[in-house]
């Protein structure tokens, strides 16, 4: 009786140890970019701020990405290109993040343009 015990005892601790290992398994971190189209600039966002914002205080809130403003494109409404480190952040992210800032109207990746067809 006493041997059944111990044996049932390790069965089910062994048990445990492969679900808990399956689990492990399941668990996979997306480390991967996301893949943007072919027409889309990926370093460079067009960035509109709000009338009464700075571009330079958006770059600083950024500077851990190295955010830099490369172009103004409208003064008013004030919109801009920035740029950032691509090793320090996923493109995607970045967007999003500078999207959601309390400085900032709308943001967008820049997109490369062709000729038109006539």
């Amino acid at each position: 009786m006493k041997y059944t015990i111990i044996i049932s005892s390790l069965a089910i601790l062994f048990l445990l140890g492969m679900s808990c290992q399956q689990k492990k398994n399941l668990i996979v971190e997306d480390k991967s970019t996301t893949t943007l189209p072919s027409n889309i600039i990926a370093t460079e966002i067009i960035v509109q701020v709000k009338e009464s914002q700075d571009i330079k205080l958006l770059v600083r809130d950024f500077k851990g990405y190295m955010l830099k403003n490369i172009k103004t494109i409208a003064p008013n409404p004030p919109m801009y290109v920035v740029t950032f480190d691509e090793s320090k952040v996923d493109p995607t992210k970045i967007l999003e993040e500078i999207k959601s800032h309390s400085k900032v109207v709308n943001a967008n990746f820049n997109k490369k343009t062709g000729a038109r067809d006539r």
